[in-house]
């Protein structure tokens, strides 16, 4: 299958990790994929722009999947058969330097249901998610490398990057320098009130994703202080490597997170309580048991899911014009 992965750009990424990761998976089963990303940046230029320029690379392309509701706009009607995966912020709103933008959030929320409709199929990567679909669709959250993803030496993996010996405590916030979505800010603040006990956080930034391992190994809880998430894949990849996670109740979060000891989920974005629980999951300085818990997540399942929804979008796309003739 050739299939033309369409997403828009996340900061100064051009494509998303995850997007690049999906079309590694994807080739290594056999099939041939290009990526096409674009910055909408609120311009109608740039969205025609992006659609003329799909609909050339969709003369070569058996299907499109499309990557968030801006690319599934541009995406319908390009000549070949869309699947839209929906993330989050095109459905939930979108968070910038000074918080929440009400306008544009349900203008993206209103184009992103409209995209789904016309697409011939939809994933939502949550349950949460999906029940904001205007359409039936499919729960397929992001993959994890289980082979890569692993619990390994916190001692080796702190000397492999340099990193303070086992008496410091160290939270890894994997948001990158994202301000606005993955919330940086609060994350410092947190951690600083933690100062007397000798934590630092660690905030790897643009790091390869082969490196993400080792900053999961190497640290004593993972925090998640996001305005909002779909399914974080960060949270699966902690578990796998048996890191303990500390999250506001953001998407899938807190059914991941369930029955598994060691963690902490708070509701309502209460400061405090998140330090709290930062604070008493640092103080176990212990591993929890999640990597039993995410064998469901694993990358190549979750692929192969993915490639049995472009089959029936396919199915769906050569139904339809054999009952049109």
């Amino acid at each position: 299958m050739n299939i033309l992965l369409v997403t828009i750009e996340h900061g100064a990424h051009a494509i998303p990790s995850y997007v690049s990761l999906d079309a590694g998976r994807l080739r290594d089963i056999g099939h041939t994929v290009s990526i096409y990303s674009f910055r909408g940046h609120r311009s109608l230029r740039n969205y025609l722009r992006a659609r003329r320029d799909i609909r050339a690379l969709a003369l070569g392309a058996d299907l499109i999947h499309a990557h968030h509701g801006q690319a599934g706009c541009v995406s319908v009607g390009a000549g070949q058969p869309v699947v839209l995966t929906v993330h989050g912020s095109d459905l939930l709103g979108i968070v910038g330097h000074q918080g929440r933008e009400p306008l544009a959030s349900v203008t993206l929320a209103v184009l992103t249901r409209i995209a789904a409709l016309a697409a011939d199929e939809v994933i939502a990567v949550s349950p949460a998610l999906a029940r904001r679909v205007p359409r039936q669709c499919h729960v397929i959250p992001g993959g994890v490398d289980l082979e890569r993803f692993r619990p390994a030496d916190a001692a080796a993996a702190r000397r492999t990057l340099d990193l303070p010996p086992a008496e410091t405590p160290l939270v890894l916030f994997a948001g990158g320098q994202n301000q606005s979505v993955k919330r940086l800010d609060l994350a410092e603040r947190i951690v600083h009130r933690l100062a007397h006990t000798g934590a630092q956080l660690v905030v790897p930034d643009r790091v390869p994703h082969d490196r993400m391992p080792a900053y999961m190994n190497a640290c004593d809880a993972l925090l998640v202080t996001s305005e909002h998430e779909g399914s974080p894949t960060m949270v699966k990849e902690a578990l796998a490597c048996n890191l303990p996670v500390v999250s506001f109740d953001v998407g899938d979060v807190r059914d991941r997170l369930r029955g598994i000891d060691g963690c902490c989920v708070v509701s309502d974005r209460n400061l405090d309580a998140m330090t709290d629980g930062l604070a008493s999951v640092i103080s176990r300085r212990a591993k929890i048991n999640g990597q039993g818990c995410v064998h469901d997540f694993d990358a190549r399942r979750m692929t192969q899911r993915v490639v049995d929804v472009y089959e029936r979008a396919l199915r769906r796309r050569h139904d339809g014009r054999a009952h049109g003739r």
